[in-house]
């Protein structure tokens, strides 16, 4: 029996070349089934047509590699592995897993036709700023951190600042057991017939020293909620408040919430990946959920977050030298790049490129969200006067 050894079949040579011809594979599938104007499937026969002609592509340059030098000349073992990778991914790419999974990743946080199934989703599969909701969960000590309440005795009358849990009980946070929607714990909000309550959720614009709030950049808001014992006079109003008053609104709800499939514990999700924030900001913006008439009202899982990761690959951005961005009026500092002074500078590339690369990586290694610094995270300049702007 001879001891020579046989040549390894997968080696760095072999996970190289399979690489590209994938690469090249991915490439002829997109033009046949996407980009020419007559599209046709390349890859639904057995064997796949994509996958044996750049097979047979590289088979040839590599022979032809061969008359040159027999030092490039691919054993049988070596030959079949590439053929096998090929095989495996032609389906995929020929069925829309190359260009729709990428789609799916950025569809998901823009799309409101998605809103019934993204709180199903997790928030690593596309890059965004941290959630800036920090009770998200409503455990936090005391549980009601962050949010405010004011009560009208009716709708045209001013509402008066309420304490949190409300001792009348028309407030309070209530634990769910069995929540077939994965909530385990919600505001609870009852009126009256005239009754409203205002409840808030408080976004402070500068947070530990770094800017969470910029005027005109997207934010995306969603949230749950489920109405019962409605009456013709029951509505639910969400808006968004600055501390100067400018308002912008998100939706209303005013029927009682129904079991279905896709909700089967009744609560009515709601998705906006555009919310605008005012110019007229100050320190705080008030996520304001606003219930009147009769009926019970139950929210959680209220998220928000700087989304301006995707939506300014629709819209464009500015950039701006470091050294000016302190020129900059305030309301002219969405969706805006800082690079360095100097091109040679040890960060290299625009200040906001590498945050948003690295707030992405940060979410997919499961970092805690008060780790994870805003997709502007630069510091704090001294805002200009109200003239100036």
């Amino acid at each position: 029996m001879s001891d020579k050894k046989l040549p390894r079949s997968f080696n760095a040579r072999t996970f190289a070349l399979g690489l590209v011809s994938l690469a090249m594979l991915a490439v002829w599938s997109h033009w046949h089934r996407v980009l020419a104007a007559h599209g046709t499937s390349l890859n639904d026969g057995s064997p796949p047509v994509g996958g044996v002609g750049i097979f047979l592509g590289v088979f040839v340059i590599v022979g032809l590699f061969e008359l040159v030098n027999r030092k490039f000349r691919l054993p049988r073992r070596e030959l079949i592995i590439i053929y096998t990778m090929l095989l495996i991914a032609s389906p995929w790419m020929g069925h829309g897993i190359w260009y729709r999974f990428v789609g799916l990743i950025y569809t998901i946080p823009r799309d409101t036709n998605q809103a019934r199934l993204f709180h199903h989703y997790s928030d690593k599969l596309w890059p965004h700023g941290p959630q800036l909701n920090r009770n998200n969960d409503l455990t936090a000590t005391p549980e009601f951190d962050g949010y405010f309440l004011d009560i009208a005795p009716s709708k045209d009358e001013e509402g008066q600042p309420g304490t949190l849990p409300d001792p009348g009980g028309r407030v309070v946070i209530e634990a769910l057991e069995g929540n077939k929607q994965a909530l385990k714990h919600v505001v609870k909000m009852h009126t009256d017939d005239v009754e409203m309550l205002l409840f808030k959720l408080r976004i402070p614009t500068v947070h530990e020293g770094k800017t969470q709030l910029v005027p005109g950049e997207n934010y995306h808001l969603s949230y749950l909620a489920n109405i019962e014992d409605s009456k013709g006079s029951t509505m639910l109003s969400c808006y968004l408040l600055t501390e100067e008053g400018d308002k912008a609104g998100v939706n209303s709800m005013n029927r009682e919430s129904k079991e279905s499939f896709s909700l089967p514990s009744a609560f009515e999700p709601t998705t906006r990946p555009k919310v605008l924030i005012p110019d007229r900001l100050g320190d705080y913006v008030d996520i304001v959920f606003e219930f009147r008439g009769a009926g019970t009202l139950r929210i959680g899982d209220i998220r928000f977050y700087n989304n301006e990761a995707l939506q300014s690959l629709y819209q464009g951005r500015t950039e701006v030298a470091e050294s000016d961005l302190d020129r900059l009026p305030e309301n002219e500092r969405a969706r805006v790049d800082v690079r360095p002074d100097s091109t040679l500078s040890p960060g290299g590339g625009t200040m906001d490129a590498r945050l948003r690369r690295r707030t992405w990586a940060d979410r997919v290694y499961c970092a805690p969200a008060s780790s994870v610094n805003t997709s502007r995270d630069r510091k704090v300049h001294e805002p200009l006067s109200r003239k100036s702007t």
